[in-house]
């Protein structure tokens, strides 16, 4: 995003480690800033990494090709937030079963905890 307001690349991940308090993150922004001052492309600097998705990688690659790296990366953000979403909400899905046997049983446990007792004392009376 910074990078579609003009910012440098250099400057955009330099922001990133302080936005970000992640180790992990912070040594690869640091490793990226040194390869792209370096000369090296960011293509070729985010391949070295395993976290990055490669369809990341591959937009990327087209954006450098193009002339048009932040609008790409702002896809490939776009495309993995509506990829998270879907993966959540099919989570979800899978546990509303689970989420309402849990509840049936919970209010079951209430109800022998409100009724056993008068049951109990119904028995004692006769």
């Amino acid at each position: 995003m910074l990078a579609s307001v003009g910012v440098s690349a250099v400057r955009s991940l330099e922001m990133a480690r302080v936005v970000v308090h992640n180790l992990r993150v912070d040594e690869i922004a640091a490793e990226l800033e040194k390869a792209i001052q370096s000369g090296e492309s960011l293509t070729s600097s985010l391949k070295k990494f395993d976290i990055f998705p490669p369809v990341i990688i591959q937009m990327a690659s087209s954006g450098e090709e193009i002339g048009m790296l932040p609008a790409m990366l702002t896809k490939g953000a776009d495309l993995l937030d509506k990829d998270i979403e879907r993966l959540i909400n099919a989570l979800l899905v899978k546990l509303e079963p689970l989420l309402t046997l849990v509840m049936g049983l919970i209010v079951g446990l209430i109800l022998m905890g409100a009724y056993l007792p008068m049951f109990d004392y119904m028995g004692h009376l006769k």
